[in-house]
């Protein structure tokens, strides 16, 4: 779950906010994830309050984290699939590498003034090797579909990915690079209970990611508990 950018950086918001009670429904429902065993649960939120010791994680001008904070969500992903695939060494074995540019936002583009402010924002500068590949548009339910075609074979098995526009800054980060396949579908153009009715048969892993404030993902993640 991604979390939102006052999570992080909540004194900057106005007095009139009204702060809500703990344990919030976000917070019920990443215990109980926690709980499960038979899944893996990424506490980004976690992983990002360690990162922002060092570094701003989210934009100022945009409500989404920054590259470099999506990066270090990814690499986790990754090496923890990496366990349970009995890799010797951790797949995800480079640091990030952080270039700065001028950016502004989609935040910047509501506020009610002729020029959008600017920042100087955090993004990652590939340092990685990019495998021969496939890449193949609109196969409903999914976006695309990156197929790794590489002879070395040493890839993680394929995921299918259920995510929205957060998971954009981890595939910025080259995560598509470590799986023989990654299947992305998006939250606006299809249901979980579409993407679970078709999933393709060489599907290894099935990776949810959505912000904390998505209703239609908790919509979803509900109507698969009453169906079973």
């Amino acid at each position: 779950i991604a979390p939102m950018k006052d999570e992080f950086y909540s004194v900057y918001l106005p007095n009139t906010v009204k702060k809500l009670d703990k344990p919030t429904q976000v917070d019920l429902i990443q215990d109980r994830f926690r709980s499960m065993k038979e899944i893996i649960f990424l506490d980004s939120t976690a992983i990002l309050k360690e990162v922002a010791k060092k570094r701003n994680v989210f934009h100022r001008t945009d409500f989404h984290w920054n590259d470099p904070a999506a990066y270090e969500v990814a690499r986790i992903l990754v090496n923890e699939i990496g366990k349970l695939e009995s890799k010797e060494i951790s797949p995800w074995i480079k640091d990030v590498e952080i270039e700065e540019k001028t950016f502004s936002g989609g935040e910047a583009t509501f506020m009610p003034i002729f020029y959008p402010p600017k920042e100087i924002g955090l993004f990652v500068k590939p340092n990685w090797f990019e495998p021969p590949n496939k890449y193949a548009e609109k196969k409903v339910p999914f976006e695309w579909i990156y197929e790794n075609t590489s002879p070395a074979n040493k890839e993680l098995q394929s995921m299918v990915v259920i995510g929205d526009s957060f998971f954009d800054g981890m595939l910025r980060s080259g995560i598509c690079t470590y799986f023989k396949k990654v299947y992305r579908a998006h939250w606006n153009n299809t249901s979980l209970k579409e993407l679970l009715n078709n999933l393709p048969e060489d599907t290894r892993y099935l990776f949810i990611e959505f912000i904390d404030i998505s209703n239609g993902a908790y919509a979803g993640l509900a109507s698969e508990i009453d169906d079973k």
